[in-house]
């Protein structure tokens, strides 16, 4: 994946944390995954890969304080 791209689709986004795409979709839905919806029926969805990395290296950093 590109590290330069912001916004990726939630299948990218599901193959860069080794996850099914529609367990990606059920963290969308929860909030889990930083999304915007996009389109005029707000059906594209877009998930802001900068924030994925930034939780996910807190979340590291949070168990390893731990």
């Amino acid at each position: 994946m590109n590290p330069s791209r912001r916004w990726v689709s939630i299948c990218e986004a599901a193959k860069f944390l080794g996850i099914h795409p529609q367990t990606a979709y059920s963290w969308a839905d929860s909030g889990i995954l930083p999304i915007v919806r996009l389109g005029p029926k707000k059906r594209t969805i877009r998930v802001d890969l900068k924030k994925l990395q930034r939780q996910l290296e807190d979340q590291a950093n949070g168990a390893m304080s731990k």
